[in-house]
């Protein structure tokens, strides 16, 4: 297989961007974090620090990681999603296109062709985002990017069918509930079932913040040290975790105990007194990886005999919860808050047709107290 280059005004770009290159270039570049700290200071301010902390002969190449450190700064979490996508255009170019022009700057008969490996319109424009990004990164032109055909190829996609979005699923209160119930005379099954509740009770996307959460007792173990850690104080379970997929910041919640609501599936007596039984400072759920998750998970809904059990996911447990505060009449800002949301995204965890309704009581009689 050949290695794809990139041509820029006619000189070959800085770098070549076949096979693992574009990993060698990020790893040289860091992955959109600034290379000294800004926080606390003015831009002029800033300039007279780089002075001090950059050397002369050290500016040009500062210069261009501090270029391309920008471009990625805005999606430092996704970087691997970034490079996966460069490679998946890089190997349709080393194996179909060879001869036929350079990787970057893509040609539009090369993007139209490439669209043809896809069955879902917005996967395809995601990767033509990546494309375009690794254009910017090596000073190559954008322009075929804003090319009629490509939504033309967009359209051609979704109207194939090729790809069919999954109905919503919730997991509710009262599969939890069975579950738990189920669960609770096998050492191995409690393991899943706590790991599931957990999820529910916190709304948590299982496989990158329930996986990892070490248990701190009475008081919250250091951001710095752990990803995610729970305690039990004051008689309320809390959760901290040291950051969430679009905020870099810490963040904390707390859950009381809701036995008259739901004596199986407490956060307090329940959640809180299966942690107090584990050594202090250990991760319960670290030998689960999330496809171990998902397959138990689909394993304890067949057992329950819940129709179409191969189709649920675990995120199906966050959405759950979400919808089950919906129905037992949570607001929208009572929803958000639980969720650590901040922005429309949320409405997919919630069956909408009611969301909307209910919105519409909300600011009714918000009007009216007024």
């Amino acid at each position: 297989m050949c290695c794809a280059r990139c041509v820029v005004t006619g000189t070959m770009a800085p770098f070549q961007v076949g096979d693992v290159k574009i990993d060698e270039v990020l790893r040289h570049m860091g992955n959109g974090q600034r290379s000294f700290d800004v926080s606390d200071v003015g831009p002029r301010a800033a300039v007279k620090r780089m002075r001090a902390n950059i050397s002369t002969e050290n500016l040009n190449g500062w210069w261009e990681t501090a270029r391309v450190q920008a471009l990625l700064g805005s999606c430092p979490r996704s970087v691997n999603s970034f490079k996966s996508g460069v490679r998946a255009w890089i190997d349709f170019f080393d194996t179909v296109l060879t001869g036929r022009g350079v990787a970057l700057p893509p040609s539009l008969g090369g993007l139209l062709a490439w669209s043809n490996t896809f069955r879902c319109e917005g996967t395809f424009s995601n990767y033509l985002s990546y494309v375009k990004l690794a254009c910017e990164i090596v000073n190559a032109p954008t322009e075929v990017f804003s090319a009629s055909a490509l939504r033309r190829a967009k359209a051609s996609i979704r109207k194939q069918g090729g790809f069919t979005r999954r109905k919503k699923m919730f997991l509710r209160s009262g599969f939890l509930e069975r579950m738990v119930c189920n669960c609770i005379s096998s050492a191995a099954a409690i393991e899943y079932a706590m790991l599931y509740l957990l999820s529910y009770v916190f709304l948590l996307r299982l496989p990158s913040e329930a996986l990892p959460i070490v248990w701190s007792g009475a008081n919250f173990m250091c951001v710095e040290s752990t990803k995610a850690s729970i305690c039990l104080a004051d008689g309320r379970l809390g959760l901290q975790l040291a950051r969430r997929k679009n905020k870099e910041t810490p963040s904390t919640f707390w859950r009381a105990c809701w036995c008259k609501t739901s004596s199986a599936t407490c956060p307090v007596h329940v959640l809180g007194r299966w942690f107090s039984g584990l050594p202090l400072r250990c991760a319960p759920f670290r030998t689960i990886s999330s496809s171990m998750a998902l397959a138990r998970l689909r394993e304890l809904l067949t057992v329950l005999k819940v129709p179409d059990a191969s189709q649920y996911r675990t995120h199906d447990l966050r959405r759950g919860h979400a919808d089950d505060m919906r129905r037992a009449g949570a607001t929208l800002a009572e929803i958000l808050a639980a969720g650590g949301w901040n922005s429309a995204a949320f409405r997919d965890y919630l069956d909408m047709h009611a969301v909307e309704e209910d919105a519409i009581f909300e600011a009714h009689f918000a009007s009216d107290s007024d």
